[in-house]
């Protein structure tokens, strides 16, 4: 969830995703990157989809739960093995239909009306029983009929229907319980094969999607946890694609055999604060952290270039981005100054988790 944060909002960073594949195959995706299959050569039925595997290598995850559990290389399953309502298309920062072909929106905010695609289920319920940071001014739903949803809000929330499109948001089976979380079930363009704790996971098409069949048949995820040891895989042709570490860069375009795609993510890292706390309680004392953090040399430094400074708590593209913030520049004498104005001229010790 994003807050508006203004002056709390100190360093945002906007970070490009790069995904590393060997033997041509391109990567494509949104706002991360995964394998897509060659086309097919001239005689080869269009409609017949390609029929192959692809391995991709990432770290492990504890679960498959999409309501319990947002570690990032879990949303490889979230938005293939599931679908959401819709989908947000990156570039433009349009929503997409995907299980609700329209919607509309009431004028006060205080309810939205979802049309469903036919033959496909959904249920909002396991959001809201189980607490979800999506689903918390939800006060019912309704449905008129059988391809109709009419969520009632306890009160207006701005970024309900940004909530809608992420991995929270997935569509499950009504009356499913926590073995979702080892056996992920839903109506994407892939199900769920296997998964072998600590050493892959396996997802093949789904012939019963509703939707174009999936270019790859096979993707198997194997887990390997140090990034090193993935580009090594890599490189040496037992997987096909890896997300990279800016670090590792250099190393994979030096290698003719590797391909590198990148694509803006809409990921934002940014440093908030406890403004209950003794020192951040004072919004000087925000404002000189805010001027001490030289956001460039970070994107330099740490993100090897692959990076862009934002002002705004928002990512680019997104619903709600807005680039007319002041924001802060780097300026360590200003930051000392608001330090010495609130108290703090000889600094003092915090926590940062």
């Amino acid at each position: 969830m994003k807050r508006k944060m203004l002056a709390l909002m100190l360093c945002t960073l906007f970070v490009l995703s790069l995904a590393a594949c060997g033997g041509g195959q391109p990567a494509t995706g949104q706002s991360g990157s995964t394998a897509t299959a060659d086309p097919p050569a001239a005689g080869d039925d269009p409609a017949t989809p390609a029929s192959d595997t692809i391995t991709i290598a990432m770290t492990d995850v504890s679960s498959l739960d999409p309501m319990k559990n947002w570690q990032l290389p879990s949303y490889y399953f979230y938005w293939t093995v599931y679908e959401r309502l819709f989908r947000l298309d990156s570039e433009t920062g349009e929503y997409e239909p995907e299980l609700a072909t329209s919607w509309d929106i009431a004028e006060d905010g205080m309810s939205y009306t979802f049309h469903l695609r036919e033959g496909v289920k959904w249920t909002i319920e396991r959001g809201i029983e189980n607490g979800t940071g999506n689903y918390p001014g939800v006060a019912s739903v309704d449905a008129p009929d059988d391809y109709t949803v009419v969520v009632n809000m306890t009160e207006p929330d701005s970024v309900f229907m940004d909530k809608q499109w992420t991995g929270d948001c997935c569509v499950m089976p009504y009356g499913c319980g926590d073995e979702i979380a080892l056996k992920p079930n839903g109506t994407g363009p892939y199900k769920f094969v296997e998964w072998l704790s600590g050493d892959h996971i396996t997802i093949e098409r789904n012939d019963d999607y509703w939707g174009e069949p999936a270019g790859v048949s096979t993707l198997q995820f194997n887990i390997i946890p140090e990034a090193s040891a993935r580009l090594i895989s890599l490189q040496s042709g037992d997987i096909d694609i890896t997300a990279l570490q800016s670090t590792d860069v250099k190393h994979v375009e030096a290698d003719e055999n590797l391909l590198i795609q990148s694509t803006t993510s809409i990921r934002v890292d940014s440093l908030g604060y406890n403004c209950q706390s003794e020192y951040f309680s004072d919004v000087r004392v925000r404002q000189a952290v805010a001027y001490a953090i030289n956001k460039q040399a970070i994107v330099d430094g740490t993100l090897e270039g692959y990076g862009v400074t934002l002002k705004s708590p928002v990512a680019m593209g997104k619903g709600g981005y807005y680039d007319g913030m002041d924001g802060y520049d780097y300026d360590p004498e200003k930051a000392k100054e608001l330090l010495a104005d609130a108290g703090y001229a000889d600094g003092f010790s915090c926590e940062l988790s």
